[in-house]
Order: structure tokens, then C-alpha cells, then sequence
């Protein structure tokens, strides 16, 4: 269990040491860096005659100190570029890197709050299945800071798959099931979100009104996600433009959509 838990991690507990030993302030030299390796060394677990074991994940870590302590900003190469005529007159003629460099400077600039864009998923390590899916579900209960996040949604349409496969049924498709199917909608959601060990709070509202609207088409939301599979149609028939990545979540109450890689 020890040696299985993700380098990542190990390198976090010992950060959270080494801030509180020094004033809040994270290893910044050569000098410091070294040290905060050497705590990390002395973690690894010895056998009984005092010999360290071989423990890759902590090797893992030591190597990665240098990355995981990185102060976060956007190199002096970068910001040429993103102060370049060629970002910033971008006309029909532009090539497609100019194009593309203008796109990840509007996303630091708004979306990124003055950081680059970083992938959204977790990359490979030393680690046992359930500690990297637990990893892993950090990153995707970080969808979810907001209970009003179309993460939600998804894991309510995933209840409400799992409510048919249990009763051939969808929820509250006749009046008189409402009351008695908000019951079984809320087993499903929670029985869902313990099988993914996922600790959030998704409001009996919704739980309430997906029972209210019995699996109902509205007419609009119908004709909103038949254009939007249509325009994905075309993307990837001219192959001009770049399809959605995986999930595409449409809240029509609020008129927001979201793009989720799951």
C-alpha cells in the first residue's frame, strides 16, 4: 500500500511538512530542494535489518520535485510571441499557428486567470487502480466545486440510466409514479456516486424535477441538440473544424453548454 500510492501525493504530504517547518514558504534553490529530496528519502519504508525497500513511486517523486515545485508562470518566450503583429492581426490569410497562439493567449487572458492551459487529464504513474481512479476523481469532482455545474447533469442522466435498467422504465413517465420514483432516483444517484467514490452534494431538486418531467422532449431542446448534432455532422465531414471532445452537456433552464473529456 505504501508503495503504491501515486508520486504526486507523496510529494503534496511532504510540501504540506516542509511549509509548516518554514514559515509557509515552498524549497526555491538548489540547496532547498535537495533537503526537501532528502525528506522525501528518509520516507521510504526499511526492512527489518534497516535497509530501504524498493519503493518506485517515492523514486518517482524525488524526480519530480524539480516539476511539481515550478513556480506557475508563462515563459519569456511565450509572451514575445503572444506581443507579436503576427498573434495579434490575425486575417483570413493567417497560417493556422498564428491562429492557434491567438486562441491560447485569449485563454490565459480570460479563462486562465494569467496561466497557460494545462491537460485535464491525470498522466501515468506508479500506483495501484484504486488510488489513480481516486486521483483521477479529484479531477473530475473539480468540475463540480459549483452544485449548478452541467457536471451535475451528466451524473443525473447516468442515475437515470441506471433507474431504467433496474425498473425498464424511465422516472415519473406517469403521474401518479412521481413521489414514489423520487425515492428510487435518489438511491440510484447515491449509489452511483459511491461506486465512484465521489463526494458531492447533488441538490434533491433536481433529483425532484427529474421525476417531474418524465423523460419529456421539449420541443426547443430537441431542436437545439439536433442542430448542434448536425454542425458536429459537418466538422467531422469537411474536416474543417474540430468536433466536441467526448461529453457535450446543453442546459436549457440556463441556456449554458459544456464540453466535458471523460
Amino acid at each position: 500500500d505504501h508503495s503504491h500510492t501515486p508520486w504526486i501525493i507523496i510529494v503534496a504530504k511532504y510540501l504540506d511538512r516542509w511549509l509548516s517547518e518554514h514559515d509557509g514558504q515552498p524549497p526555491k534553490n538548489y540547496k532547498e530542494k535537495e533537503t526537501f529530496r532528502q525528506m522525501i528519502r528518509e520516507g521510504i519504508m526499511k526492512n527489518e535489518n534497516g535497509v530501504p525497500e524498493d519503493e518506485e513511486n517515492f523514486d518517482e517523486a524525488i524526480k519530480n520535485v524539480n516539476t511539481a515545485l515550478n513556480h506557475t508562470k508563462i515563459p519569456s518566450a511565450v509572451e514575445d510571441l503572444f506581443s507579436s503583429g503576427q498573434c495579434n492581426k490575425i486575417t483570413a490569410q493567417t497560417v493556422s499557428f498564428w491562429v492557434m497562439l491567438r486562441a491560447v493567449k485569449e485563454f490565459v487572458y480570460s479563462e486562465g486567470n494569467g496561466s497557460l492551459p494545462v491537460r485535464g487529464t491525470v498522466p501515468d504513474m506508479i500506483a495501484d487502480s484504486q488510488k489513480f481512479i481516486s486521483l483521477q476523481n479529484v479531477l473530475s469532482a473539480s468540475c463540480m466545486d459549483s452544485p449548478d455545474s452541467e457536471m451535475v447533469f451528466y451524473l443525473m442522466l447516468r442515475a437515470i440510466d441506471r433507474f431504467y435498467q433496474l425498473h425498464s422504465r424511465y422516472p415519473g413517465v406517469y403521474n401518479y409514479q412521481v413521489e414514489e420514483d423520487i425515492s428510487k432516483l435518489k438511491l440510484c444517484v447515491n449509489s452511483l456516486l459511491q461506486e465512484y467514490s465521489l463526494n458531492v452534494n447533488i441538490k434533491d431538486d433536481y433529483i425532484h424535477e427529474f421525476c417531474r418531467y418524465g423523460a419529456a422532449e421539449p420541443h426547443t431542446v430537441s431542436a437545439f441538440l439536433g442542430g448542434s448534432a448536425a454542425q458536429e455532422a459537418i466538422k467531422i465531414i469537411s474536416h474543417q473544424f474540430v468536433p466536441f471532445n467526448n461529453t457535450f452537456i446543453y442546459n436549457a433552464m440556463s441556456q449554458t453548454s459544456a464540453t466535458f473529456q471523460l
